[in-house]
């Protein structure tokens, strides 16, 4: 499929050719784009898009036989499965990407969605499909597996979901209450703060596109819960932007720049991304 959209996007003579497949066919042309080896996104979507113009790209090849080699029937399959297994990867990482990275409350839906995404297709019908979910399905187990918990907390923080209701108020006050600066408090303000926790668990639940960040920041009736919010909420949603994470590219320390210590290379790091936001901004 590569091959049929590079001879697309250097030949003029295919290029027009494309766009007369596509009259003919009744559909709107549009070229698919040239992935880039090193990010998977660019090849899903070449891929997407390859599917959707199959009849023009068949017709193409009918009508040159100089056009480079078109998939066999069960390449197209196999595309179209891939596709399917890279879709719900993609729509995540656009929820991760953007210039303010979110916070961590934004990220259990999609993690969710994905584990739900994994293990149905350990059990499809396609063997080419069950074959890729198992790798996959080890490595998402190895991250859930430590992030599980935390992520549990946030969910609840944002949609106070009852099912956990039991596993929040353990780790609340097992956990957040054993801490030396709570300890100092007296046991009539620790049972003040239960009741908020119980009265917070009580509230009607919010809305899924509630603005978790800003409804905390108006409700002041919380106080001690705010507390714990902040710790939890205020976590970046990745250690790295997702473009960064995804690509196959070269990292920000590469083999010429192994010498800086890691000191030096935080400065620099922090002062590219003020300078950004400065200019973003038109900050002095």
């Amino acid at each position: 499929i590569r091959g049929c959209v590079k001879a697309i996007h250097i030949s003029p003579k295919w290029r027009q050719m494309f766009v007369d497949a596509c009259e003919y066919e009744s559909v709107r042309v549009k070229i698919p784009p040239l992935n880039c080896e090193t990010r998977w996104n660019s090849t899903f979507l070449m891929l997407q898009l390859a599917i959707e113009l199959k009849a023009v790209i068949i017709r193409l090849n009918d009508k040159d036989r100089t056009f480079p080699d078109m998939p066999s029937e069960e390449e197209w399959e196999k595309v179209r499965s891939l596709c399917s297994i890279l879709k719900l990867f993609y729509e995540c990482t656009l929820k991760m990407s953007s210039n303010f990275y979110p916070t961590i409350n934004s990220t259990l839906f999609s993690i969710l969605d994905i584990r739900t995404h994994l293990f149905k297709m350990k059990s499809h019908l396609d063997i080419f499909v069950r074959e890729i979910s198992l790798p996959m399905i080890e490595k998402f187990n190895k991250y859930w597996k430590n992030n599980s918990l935390l992520h549990m907390i946030i969910y609840y923080v944002e949609e106070k979901v009852q099912e956990i209701r039991a596993s929040f108020e353990s780790i609340y006050l097992n956990n957040y209450y054993s801490l030396s600066a709570v300890e100092r408090y007296s046991t009539s303000i620790e049972s003040n703060t239960l009741y908020g926790v119980r009265r917070y668990l009580d509230e009607p639940v919010a809305s899924r596109n509630t603005d978790v960040l800003e409804w905390w920041k108006n409700n002041d009736q919380f106080l001690s819960l705010t507390k714990m919010v902040r710790d939890f909420l205020a976590i970046p949603a990745t250690s790295v932007a997702s473009e960064q994470m995804f690509s196959c590219a070269g990292r920000i320390v590469d083999d010429y720049r192994t010498s800086l210590d890691p000191e030096t290379v935080t400065a620099l790091m922090c002062q590219r991304n003020w300078l950004e936001m400065a200019a973003r901004f038109g900050w002095d």
